[in-house]
């Protein structure tokens, strides 16, 4: 959608998951996964973690929409990314954000250096939350059996993700071109 105000035109991304009938009924509560799981959050798809939705899964998601409107994607590519198991949707997403996302369509290359950004922004976002975990893990583990700890590394919190992931590393990712 879009909408005009004085002469410009902005684009609207609209999302009615979370809608109510004039009658105030609603299909789904908030606390349930819902959404396009091919262009969820990563971590909206994983079943470990409670569906607590932050700003900055909208951004990711808006990275996945850039993706599905500019990239070749194949139809299997699609079928993988879109798996009714959310075990399977979750692990086989992680591997797309690991690797590396299609080329743009023909007309649309200019866009590849942006998905290139995004993608290095929310790999190493999680990437870097995965290392805490595993330290952490680890120190517990160490701490358990009388061992000295590992390392100590700061918490990565998980509304921004340690700071990597914001409205300004996104707009900032997308202005490194």
């Amino acid at each position: 959608m879009y909408r005009r105000i004085d002469r410009e035109i902005y684009g609207v991304l609209n999302d009615f998951d979370l809608s109510q009938f004039m009658n105030g009924s609603s299909g789904c509560a908030s606390d349930e996964r819902i959404g396009t799981r091919l262009f969820m959050a990563l971590d909206l798809l994983d079943l470990r973690r409670p569906p607590i939705h932050l700003p900055r899964h909208d951004l990711e998601s808006l990275m996945y929409v850039l993706v599905f409107l500019v990239c070749e994607i194949e139809d299997e590519e699609r079928r993988r990314l879109t798996d009714s198991n959310m075990d399977n949707a979750h692990g086989n997403k992680y591997r797309t954000l690991c690797a590396a996302f299609p080329l743009a369509r023909p007309g649309f290359e200019r866009f590849d250096d942006w998905i290139f950004h995004l993608q290095s922004l929310f790999g190493d976002a999680l990437y870097a939350r995965c290392q805490a975990e595993i330290i952490i893990g680890f120190n517990k583990a160490q701490a358990r059996s009388g061992g000295k700890k590992r390392q100590e590394l700061p918490e990565v919190d998980d509304e921004t993700l340690g700071g990597r992931v914001t409205f300004d590393t996104f707009a900032a990712a997308l202005c490194e071109l």
